[in-house]
This record gives structure tokens, C-alpha cells and sequence, in this order.
């Protein structure tokens, strides 16, 4: 229930009595889930090769230990557990998904079409292998490819997130800027409080040099998510940029707040203190 609230440290101290004993292979999954949520990835490794040690080889729990890999860093196991539990498990694309994504931002888009062509075989009326498919043929630079398979995406999904995205993104490397702003614009009345397509806005806002629709779309961006830090961070860079350290420090100091103990949220205070010649407070933030 915590973790649903959004409270993955509480979730955390309410599991640590159970861990002190001898915990089941869920209440190590479960403790996992919570570290990660928390940002502590260390944790969140050493919780799930506990529960895989239990139980080897169950598609669920390998899925769970190669995210928390990723996160830590841990690449190339991290892979290889991916790979394991996509192939043990037909029915489900969970571990394709993630597995997809590494490759994604691997930049590996061969690999990435092969996952897009298992996920495909698994769930042939899903959007997702269409979306993966594009965004490799995005990567390659292969336009024409690229854009088949974001129409058959959406064709399947119409309204698909992460498809209308790569779709606005393919417009803009085609110098189409406006068909992408409508795409998004669109999309976002289907979907209000969607960040991704907000800041992706707020880029094409700011390529066209039109300074008040891009602190416009991320100042959007933030209400919508006031955790969101790459949402802040955009926010209180333009900010720094144009002199004015003191009011992205005031964004970088809600933005930690929404983010407690999440070292990237004190990375990011501790920079614009810096920005704003606060040196002391930039180290203690650091030191954190």
C-alpha cells in the first residue's frame, strides 16, 4: 500500500522487521521493489539475488534483479538476466520490454529489432515491437522504415505515448517542427498531465526560440509531476542561464523536497547552489 501511495521509504522501514528474520522470496522481491523506488541501488541488488537465489530461473524475479542492475550500473549482467527470463517466459513481454529499452539506450539498434521481432511473435496486436521497431529505424536514420512503423504502431494504439513521441521526434529530424508540435499537442488532449510529451514540447519551444511557450510547457511539466526532476532541471538551467540562480535554486529546493534522499535530486540542488555561489550549502548537499 505504501509503495502504491508513493512512499518507498516507509514501505521500506515497515519491511525491515520481516528481512531481519528469514523473508520469503516475495518479501525480497517486495523490499527490492522499495529500495529501488527509494533510490537506494545497492539495496535493491542485494534484496533480489537473495530472492533469485531462492527461486532460480522464475522469469518474474530475473526481470526484477535486471532493472535493479541496470539502475546500479551492472550492465552487462543486468543483460544476460533480461535475456534469461525473456526466453523463459513466452507468454509475457515484461523482460522485453526492459531488455529493449537497455538496447534503446545502448544505442544498439540491431539487437533492438531482434527483441522488437520476439515481442512481436509474444504479443502480435501490441504496439510496443512496432514502437521499439521505429525507434531503432529512427536510430539507423532510416526515416522511411521508421515511419511504417510508427503508423502501424498507431494504427494498433492509436494514441500510443511512447509511438506519438518517436513519431513527433521523427518529424522534427525531417524538419517538420509544426506536424510534431500538433502530434503532441493532440496527443496531450488525450492524455493532460502527460510530462514526456510536455517537455518534448517545451524542446520545440525553445529550437524555434520562443522563450515564453518553453518555461510555459515546463512550468506545465512541474505542476503536472512536481517530482519530475528532469522537468525542474530544464526549468532552473534556463533560469541560471539567464542570470537568475536565485529562482532556479527555489525550483531545485521543491524539486529535492518532492525527492527526498534521491541523489540525483541532491546532485541537482547542489549544482544550482553552486550556480548560485552558495559553495557551503553546495557541499553539504553533496556530502548528503
Amino acid at each position: 500500500t505504501q509503495l502504491r501511495r508513493g512512499q518507498p521509504s516507509e514501505a521500506y522501514s515497515t519491511l525491515r522487521p520481516m528481512l531481519a528474520r528469514e523473508p520469503d522470496d516475495k518479501t525480497l522481491r517486495l523490499a527490492g521493489e522499495a529500495a529501488l523506488a527509494a533510490g537506494d541501488v545497492r539495496a535493491a541488488v542485494a534484496h533480489v539475488e537473495r530472492a533469485e537465489r531462492m527461486k532460480p530461473d522464475e522469469p518474474q524475479t530475473l526481470t526484477q534483479l535486471g532493472t535493479s542492475r541496470l539502475a546500479a550500473g551492472q550492465t552487462e549482467r543486468a543483460l544476460a538476466d533480461l535475456e534469461r527470463a525473456a526466453q523463459l517466459d513466452v507468454s509475457s513481454t515484461d523482460a522485453d520490454l526492459v531488455l529493449a529499452m537497455a538496447h534503446l539506450n545502448r544505442s544498439e539498434y540491431d539487437k533492438l529489432l531482434e527483441v522488437a521481432a520476439v515481442m512481436q511473435k509474444k504479443a502480435p496486436k501490441s504496439a510496443a515491437p512496432w514502437n521499439f521497431r521505429g525507434a531503432a529505424y529512427l536510430g539507423k536514420q532510416d526515416f522511411t522504415r521508421a515511419r511504417e512503423a510508427f503508423d502501424r504502431a498507431l494504427e494498433l494504439e492509436p494514441g500510443h505515448a511512447a509511438a506519438t513521441l518517436n513519431y513527433a521526434q521523427l518529424e522534427i529530424r525531417e524538419g517538420q517542427p509544426a506536424k510534431a508540435r500538433a502530434l503532441l499537442e493532440k496527443a496531450l488532449q488525450k492524455d493532460p498531465k502527460n510530462v514526456s510529451v510536455m517537455l518534448q514540447l517545451a524542446g520545440i519551444a525553445r529550437a524555434a526560440k520562443q522563450e515564453q511557450d518553453h518555461v510555459r510547457w515546463l512550468e506545465r511539466a512541474i505542476a503536472a509531476d512536481p517530482a519530475r526532476i528532469d522537468a525542474a532541471s530544464l526549468l532552473a538551467d534556463h533560469y541560471v542561464a539567464r542570470g537568475d540562480a536565485q529562482r532556479a535554486l527555489v525550483i531545485a529546493r521543491n524539486a529535492q523536497t518532492q525527492n527526498e534522499n534521491n541523489p540525483q535530486a541532491l546532485d541537482f540542488l547542489a549544482r544550482i547552489q553552486l550556480a548560485a555561489g552558495q559553495k557551503e550549502n553546495a557541499l553539504a548537499s553533496y556530502e548528503r
